[in-house]
């Protein structure tokens, strides 16, 4: 038998790449997006200006003062604005101001937005009342008394408006529990007279003219003053004397008349 015989194919061509057609760019392409990228910033630059400054919350403050402290002027770009230097300037000069949120809306408003600190007592340094907040912020001196619960016992050492008040290492232990409590009765709207920690007794407070409360150790709070409007309706109309509220939740306080 004849063995059959196999011709190799011959090889492949290749394809030579055609080559890539440049696009036509040019000068007039490069112009064109050069006059594009003006546009687009001298319209922003246009548009997103400040033209409007509005100062909401602030009552004690002076919105002028909040304004101008902003640094933030008509004409501004609103991309340039430094909030944090802004909100920086604000409270180191504004001593009532507790927050500051600065907003932006375009295309030209800023908005300055405070919530103020809540005055709720004072401490007496001479002939000086100091008024503090709920976190004992110095807020403001007066000569006349105010018409806030007064704590007594402390002495502040070198008080400065809108710093936090300083006592002697002796009464520091005092301080938190004091400013605790006085939250709490101002959110019980519980007016008292005086507050105090007492060594020996704890925090005790004088309260509608008639009463000195003795709330004790600084611990359950807030369920010794929910006693205490029962305790008072228990009593005759014109009584006076001492309310020693409950040390634990168990336990009954007692009522000790003048």
């Amino acid at each position: 038998m004849r063995q059959k015989q196999y011709q190799q194919p011959p090889p492949r061509r290749r394809r030579r790449p055609r080559p890539r057609r440049k696009r036509p760019f040019g000068l007039a392409g490069f112009s064109l997006s050069f006059i594009f990228i003006l546009i687009v910033f001298f319209g922003a630059s246009l548009f997103f200006r400040v033209h409007v400054i509005e100062v909401n919350g602030a009552v004690i403050s002076s919105p002028t003062d909040i304004r101008n402290l902003s640094g933030i002027s008509d004409g501004d770009f609103l991309f340039y604005i430094n909030r944090r230097t802004a909100v920086r300037a604000i409270l180191s000069d504004q001593s009532y101001v507790d927050t500051v949120d600065i907003k932006i809306r375009m295309p030209n408003i800023v908005y300055l937005n405070i919530t103020e600190c809540i005055s709720i007592a004072y401490i007496k340094n001479d002939n000086d009342h100091w008024i503090i907040d709920r976190r004992g912020k110095l807020l403001e001196v007066t000569r006349s008394k105010p018409d806030l619960p007064e704590i007594i016992g402390l002495r502040l050492l070198v008080p400065l408006t809108g710093t936090s008040m300083e006592v002697g290492v002796e009464s520091e232990y005092k301080v938190a529990p004091l400013l605790e409590l006085l939250e709490l009765l101002n959110e019980r709207e519980i007016r008292a007279g005086t507050i105090s920690y007492d060594t020996a007794l704890g925090i005790s407070f004088t309260y509608l003219n008639r009463f000195n409360v003795i709330v004790g150790l600084p611990e359950l709070f807030e369920h010794k003053l929910d006693r205490l409007p029962v305790y008072i309706e228990q009593l005759e109309p014109n009584a006076t004397g001492t309310i020693e509220l409950p040390e634990e939740g168990g336990r009954v306080g007692r009522f000790v008349p003048d």
